[in-house]
């Protein structure tokens, strides 16, 4: 087993619906009725479970279906057929954090192949062949045990910084079901400008009633830092090959396990900016009163500390004292930073004065 400690901090896959056209194999022999009808929408995990045969590997379940889609007009039909495999990183044990890696996918192929559900003779042509739907992404990072009560500030700030239908931010907190965290949007109607993903603390969802045979397979070592470390995962879908194209990725399996982390860091801070920061807009400079060139002036000195715009966002908010001075709050920061974006230039120009006379009052002691 590798280091469980190896994991934390880096993308990885969580999951994912892996497609293959039955032509690539010999012979498929899954039961009939373990069918589903549409080849191209990434539906939610839990729905096709009721139409796929699960089959226990490791310490967990595989889950495999027909997949079956006419097409064409009443005078011309043809068929689409293709086999789907599913599964999640929790046949792999005590490796769990890993995610899923090549090895893993090619072990259960030859598992199903063991099991004469599917025949082949070349595995490298069905892994060349493979396509993937509803891909979730995750990074684990393993934080002091003390980190939740920071985390519960932020769903907070989050939730103030939200800027879509307030139903579509949910905050969770049930030991025996999800665990704690936050989900956006809804993972059956996301879109590309709608995502889905979720913060959430592992360890309590390891734990809960669902999972409760899994966390028993575990080792000791693995869960003493689970016990021990707060792990506090992000993950994100995407949905089908609509979402892939939006971020200029391929949706074939041997390109995904191709891309660098740095990529996958750029569509997982993407989907945050697009929920949790406002598009800017052009305001009108000239009618500015003083008080608005102050705050431009002070907003520009707090990025260039590198303090984020959300945590800027939250000044604002934490000086409201009700909804109507949050809606008004909210407002106001929105405009300031449209000024910001769209008048670069001012911009700079007064952070760099600032910043030079900051200098000498640190030279004078006045700093």
């Amino acid at each position: 087993m590798t280091n469980i400690n190896d994991y934390f901090g880096i993308y990885q896959i969580d999951s994912g619906k892996f497609y293959f056209d039955k032509d690539l194999f010999t012979s498929v022999s899954i039961p009939d009725k373990f069918i589903l009808t549409d080849a191209e929408s990434g539906e939610i995990v839990d729905e096709f479970k009721k139409h796929s045969l699960p089959l226990s590997f490791g310490t967990h379940k595989v889950y495999i279906s027909n997949i079956v889609k006419e097409l064409g007009n009443h005078n011309h039909r043809f068929r689409i057929e293709k086999v789907m495999v599913y599964f999640s990183p929790k046949i792999r044990g005590n490796n769990y954090f890993g995610g899923i890696d090549m090895q893993t996918i090619q072990e259960v192929l030859f598992f199903l192949k063991e099991k004469q559900y599917l025949s082949f003779d070349n595995i490298d042509k069905i892994i060349e062949g493979c396509f993937v739907k509803d891909l979730d992404i995750k990074i684990d990072r393993k934080l002091p045990k003390d980190s939740k009560e920071g985390i519960e500030e932020y769903y907070k700030s989050l939730k103030d910084r939200f800027n879509g239908n307030p139903d579509n931010y949910r905050h969770f907190q049930n030991k025996n079901k999800e665990g704690h965290g936050i989900v956006v949007n809804n993972r059956n109607t996301s879109t590309t400008k709608k995502p889905f993903f979720k913060f959430y603390d592992k360890n309590l969802e390891l734990k809960t009633t669902k999972n409760k045979e899994f966390y028993s397979c575990l080792c000791e070592e693995t869960k003493d830092i689970l016990n021990n470390n707060f792990i506090w995962r992000y993950e994100y879908q995407l949905k089908d090959k609509r979402h892939f194209d939006y971020y200029g990725i391929s949706n074939k399996l041997v390109d995904i396990f191709a891309i660098p982390q740095t990529k996958w860091a750029y569509i997982g801070k993407s989907m945050l900016n697009m929920v949790f920061q406002r598009q800017t807009r052009v305001v009108d400079t000239t009618k500015l009163k003083i008080m608005d060139r102050v705050q431009i002036n002070l907003i520009a000195c707090l990025i260039s500390k590198e303090l984020s715009d959300g945590a800027i966002q939250t000044l604002y908010m934490k000086s409201a004292r009700d909804k109507s001075e949050k809606y008004r709050a909210k407002k106001m920061f929105e405009k300031m930073m449209s000024i910001i974006h769209h008048n670069d230039n001012d911009v700079k120009e007064a952070i760099a004065i600032v910043e030079r006379i900051n200098k000498f009052d640190k030279i004078v002691g006045l700093v």
